[in-house]
């Protein structure tokens, strides 16, 4: 795993990836040497509990659990591991306080801000006072060219029916 990882951001020659590299081989050399027949008078196992009988020779129930074994093995080393880095992590933060910390309460401001609601009201009413005056004002310079010039009137109505946004049906 450790090989795996530090391939992928390291590059071949790096001196731990070598090491690594290395002590995978002479790894994989000991199972071949395991897996392979016991010559004949060598000893089978090196002590109680050891395991040197090659594997080839036992029963596939003891070659799973054997893996098995060293499987969980591992992942209580893991856990164990992990555990203990958890127990210094909440030590860490308990030491460390509070992460958010009020420096100053928020209080009303002793006067209101600009603009004032007043204007705000004030300059819109005259807005919409200039802006419905320019209506009539248009409205009504409308109406006297209907009156006085017709081919004018037939213009601005062609015009108008030009920008209408209805379709035909």
């Amino acid at each position: 795993m450790r090989l795996k990882v530090m391939r992928t951001t390291t590059t071949a020659q790096n001196p731990d990836v070598q090491l690594l590299t290395s002590e995978l081989a002479a790894l994989r050399g000991e199972l071949a040497r395991m897996e392979s027949s016991v010559p004949p008078g060598a000893k089978a196992a090196s002590g109680p509990g050891g395991i040197d009988i090659p594997i080839g020779k036992l029963p596939a129930a003891a070659v799973d659990y054997v893996r098995a074994a060293r499987e969980v093995k591992f992942q209580e080393t893991m856990l164990a591991s992990m555990l203990r880095q958890y127990e210094v992590a909440k030590l860490d933060e308990a030491k460390e306080g509070p992460v958010l910390q009020q420096v100053d309460v928020a209080q009303p401001p002793d006067r209101k801000s600009k603009p004032s609601r007043a204007l705000i009201v004030l300059g819109a009413t005259l807005a919409a006072l200039l802006l419905s005056s320019l209506f009539v004002i248009w409205r009504r310079y409308r109406a006297l060219i209907r009156e006085q010039d017709p081919v004018a009137a037939q213009a601005w109505d062609r015009l108008a029916a030009a920008w209408r946004l209805r379709r035909k049906a």
